[in-house]
Parts: structure tokens; sequence; C-alpha cells
């Protein structure tokens, strides 16, 4: 038997199917524009992906989906402050975020995530802290990127992450620093990741720059 409530009986002007934070937004959108609205979320909780989890033998509770946003564009800050959240906001680790990788064997291994990159597209590729995670070889093979003809694969639109990086850099700085970061950012796989839906502007910095990395570090500098 269902216990949950059930909806409001009466006409609504907006029924917004789904709880998570688009549908949020959505819903929120609407009420301000002066719209009756409903949200209608099949579980017991709001906000879809983002949540919290209790996993076995961790003492705290851990992040499900996205943990944190990027300050860049200046959209999620005013929101937040506008819902009454702003205090809230938790600045992150001085540390940073780290990657761990599983080596020979099995055995895994932990590491910062490099600094100067985006999506986990270094910059640099044979800075220490990218040698230390793709290794001495993955890091020359990544640092050809620079010499290589562009192709015709960024001739096309859209042109998706994981092909790019592949070809660009190659596949071991693919499978350890971004599709660990695209997996964990968007839960998404980088072969259909579109590029310009999560770096706007990189392939046209690759295009110019004729080089990914190059693109990066011009993107970075912006």
């Amino acid at each position: 038997m269902n216990d949950r409530p059930a909806v409001p009986a009466g006409r609504r002007d907006v029924v917004v199917v789904g709880g998570g934070v688009a549908g949020l937004v959505a819903a929120l959108d609407c009420a301000r524009a002066g719209y009756d609205v409903v949200v209608l979320e099949a579980s017991e909780v709001l906000g879809g992906c983002v949540g919290r989890v209790e996993a076995a033998g961790v003492p705290v509770p851990l992040d499900s989906g996205a943990e944190s946003w990027a300050t860049r564009g200046g959209a999620v800050a005013p929101l937040i402050d506008a819902l009454g959240l702003g205090d809230a906001i938790v600045d992150p680790h001085p540390a940073g975020s780290w990657l761990v990788t599983a080596g020979r064997g099995g055995a895994l291994s932990a590491a910062p995530t490099p600094k100067t990159g985006v999506l986990g597209i270094p910059a640099h590729p044979l800075a220490a802290d990218v040698r230390r995670i793709v290794g001495l070889g993955g890091a020359l093979r990544a640092a050809t990127d620079r010499f290589r003809p562009l192709g015709r694969r960024l001739h096309r639109d859209p042109v998706m992450l994981g092909p790019l990086v592949r070809a660009r850099l190659g596949a071991r700085v693919l499978d350890r620093l971004v599709t660990p970061i695209a997996a964990g950012v968007y839960s998404a796989d980088p072969e259909v990741l579109e590029v310009d839906s999560v770096a706007p502007g990189l392939v046209a910095a690759t295009r110019e720059h004729r080089s990914l990395a190059r693109g990066v570090e011009a993107q970075l500098a912006a």
C-alpha cells in the first residue's frame, strides 16, 4: 500500500515531473513568474543525484552526485543566496582533489589531481604531477599533442571529449585523468560527452592554438 501523501487536489498551471536539481530550478523559475506549480518526485527525497549516502566503515556521510559547482559564470552563487542558503556554503579543502588509480596487479595508488588542467586535460603533460598519474610513457605520448596535425575530428561538430583526448593526448591521459573526472563530476561517459557542453570555448581554443594542451593553457590564462 502506498502511504505517500497524495498530490493536493485542484488545478495547476505547471507540473514538474522529477525533483532533481533541474526540476527544482524549473519549478522555482515558474513560481517566480507567478505560476501555480506542483513538483512530482518518485523517491523519498528531493535533489536527484545530489545527496548524501552512508557507506559501511566510513565514519562520515559521503556526497552522491556532484559535490561542488564551478564558480565561472556566476549562476549558482546568486541562486543559493536567493534561497537563503549562503551561510551553508562550505569552502573546499585547500588540499584539493585526489585521484585513485589501479596499477599493475590491481594495487591502488592515490595522487593529487594535476593543478594545471581542465576536465583532467593537462596543460603541461610533462609536469611532475601529471607524470605521477600517467607515468613517463603516458606523459611523453601526451606531449606529442603540440606537434600533431589537428586532423578532421576537430573540424566536425559536435566534438566529443573521449575521442578528442585519446587522439591528441593518448589513452592513458583519457583513462587515468579525464574519465575519472568526467564520470565523477558529470556522471557521464567521455565518449558521448560533448566538449562544448562542459568546457565552452575549449574546442575553439584548440583549433586556434593547434594543440589541445595549449588550448587548455589559454583557457586557464583567461
